[in-house]
């Protein structure tokens, strides 16, 4: 088993790391050390408890792929995620939230995106997701869903 310890004479060692898949290891909080390794470009995680609904994660601006799973306990929100505009691929489990403010940027690079609480203007989120391919929804029987029209969407493939 190898343990992953930083503190402020390794972090600068870990600094340039691209790929850090830590599913195996199950954290009781977010490990904060991770917003300061802005070159990955592949994350992984498994928290047993987020302790803040808020993750701040647009620090993260290299980030292609993100995994998280965790307790499920709290609505997670994710902070930042519209400045995040390599992002490719997003998995939370069990589930997530998103809110679109203002002029946020619309992510072109987003193809997958599971699993989105449903929010209530699940249109302003789609818009702002234009070369989505697959999409995994979390309703539960307080859920008010209706599907979305599809049809001005951009349906070339690259």
């Amino acid at each position: 088993m190898r343990i992953l310890l930083l503190d402020r004479t390794t972090s600068s060692l870990y600094r340039l790391l691209r790929v850090l898949d830590l599913k195996n290891v199950s954290f009781s909080g977010f490990p904060s050390f991770i917003l300061q390794l802005i070159h990955l470009k592949y994350l992984s995680l498994n928290i047993k408890r987020v302790e803040m609904h808020i993750l701040p994660i647009g620090s993260l601006w290299n980030l292609e792929t993100f995994i998280l799973r965790h307790g499920g306990e709290t609505d997670l929100i994710l902070q930042g995620i519209w400045i995040m505009a390599k992002l490719r691929h997003l998995y939370i489990y069990p589930s997530f939230k998103i809110e679109v403010p203002p002029n946020s940027l619309v992510l072109d690079d987003l193809q997958t995106m599971t699993t989105l609480k449903c929010p209530n203007r699940i249109q302003d989120v789609l818009a702002r997701i234009p070369n989505l391919r697959k999409l995994g929804i979390y309703l539960n029987e307080k859920s008010s869903f209706s599907i979305p029209d599809f049809s001005a969407r951009n349906t070339s493939r690259h």
